[in-house]
C-alpha cells in the first residue's frame, strides 16, 4: 500500500510540475514595494500583535523576487512610515531583524 501511495504521488506531481507555465516578469521597486506593503496590512488582527519574519516571504519570493537584505530594508521603511502598524527590532541572540505587525485597536 505504501509503495501505491508514493508512486500515485510521484505520478502526479511529474504531471502537476510539467504543466507550462511563464516565470512572471520582475516587479519594478514601486510594484514590488506595493506588494510587501500590502501584504504587511493585510496581516494586522484586531486581538493579537503578529510576529512577522523574513522567513514569511519564502513562498512569494517568486513574485517579489528581491533578496532578504531587500526586503529587510523595505520593511525598515514601512515600520519607519507607519509606526503604529509595523515596529522593527534586532533579535539579542541572531541580531537579524524581528517585525511585529501592531494590532488594530477595536471598533
Amino acid at each position: 500500500m505504501p509503495r501505491d501511495a508514493g508512486r500515485i504521488a510521484n505520478a502526479n506531481a511529474t504531471i502537476l510540475c510539467a504543466l507550462p507555465r511563464d516565470i512572471p516578469a520582475r516587479p519594478d521597486d514601486d510594484a514590488a514595494r506595493e506588494q510587501l506593503y500590502t501584504r504587511v496590512r493585510g496581516m494586522h488582527r484586531r486581538d493579537e500583535d503578529v510576529r512577522l519574519c523574513l522567513r514569511d516571504f519564502n513562498l512569494g519570493r517568486l513574485i517579489l523576487r528581491r533578496t532578504n537584505a531587500r526586503i529587510d530594508t523595505e520593511l525598515q521603511r514601512l515600520a519607519n512610515d507607519e509606526p503604529t502598524g509595523l515596529h522593527s527590532r534586532r533579535s539579542e541572540y541572531s541580531g537579524h531583524p524581528v517585525f511585529l505587525v501592531v494590532r488594530h485597536p477595536g471598533n
